[in-house]
């Protein structure tokens, strides 16, 4: 397996980012050889959603160098459908990548770019703290379900296991929005079969209405998937 391949694997895989730097400067010590130079690009976006203290990538002993890191202002501050975000690498790299951007897309509207000034200048700890009120309210209602759900330690989404209802999570999921008009996505969709995924991004009456009203019709549905095994 290359190293190519090797990067794409560890992608895929729940891994953490101690384990992740350690395979990575193994690979990359096995690349002195290469005429071209191996860089490890980085997808930043939910950092800044993070419910624990999250490496800082870039603080990574030799791997600074090497290092492309992708963030995007739709997550951590909220400006979904914006689509915008940046790139930090070195400055020689960042030079070569702005000279290819300029032949791919046009400059980002001087409207958004203020808004990402007046972002970067945003305190968003009482977003991450609301974002962890709406997960243990929806924590505690999938529990009261019987689904059994680690505990999220970042973004807005839960992952429930749905493996005891003996259906695959695509089966799952259209059955729960035809028959309780719940929305969720399935587990299948991220290589992890038996789950399906939650957002909890509404607000936090949103979500309690969401399901304590709609969910509650799902229960009762779950409980026939069950009864049906």
């Amino acid at each position: 397996m290359d190293i190519k391949n090797k990067l794409l694997a560890y992608g895929k895989k729940s891994i953490t980012l101690e384990a992740l730097t350690d395979l990575l400067k193994a690979d990359l010590a096995d690349t002195k050889g290469f005429k071209k130079p191996i860089f490890i690009l980085c997808d930043d976006v939910y950092r800044g959603l993070c419910m624990r203290p999250c490496p800082d990538t870039a603080a990574l002993p030799g791997l600074r160098e090497r290092l492309l890191i992708a963030q995007s202002f739709s997550k951590p501050w909220a400006m979904t459908g914006w689509r915008i975000g940046y790139l930090m690498g070195s400055a020689p790299v960042i030079r070569k990548l702005t000279a290819l951007h300029g032949h791919i897309l046009t400059c980002a509207p001087s409207m958004l770019q203020a808004a990402c000034e007046t972002a970067l200048e945003t305190d968003t700890a009482p977003m991450r703290e609301t974002y962890a009120k709406r997960r243990a309210l929806v924590l505690r209602r999938l529990h009261a379900m019987g689904l059994c759900c680690p505990v999220p330690e970042g973004a807005f989404y839960a992952f429930p296991d749905i493996r005891a209802f003996g259906l695959c999570s695509e089966a799952f999921c259209l059955r729960l929005i035809a028959e309780a008009g719940v929305a969720a996505v399935p587990g299948s969709c991220f290589g992890t079969e038996g789950h399906i995924r939650i957002a909890d991004a509404r607000t936090r009456h949103g979500s309690s209405r969401g399901i304590s009203g709609k969910a509650q019709t799902g229960k009762k549905n779950l409980t026939t998937y069950r009864n049906r095994r």
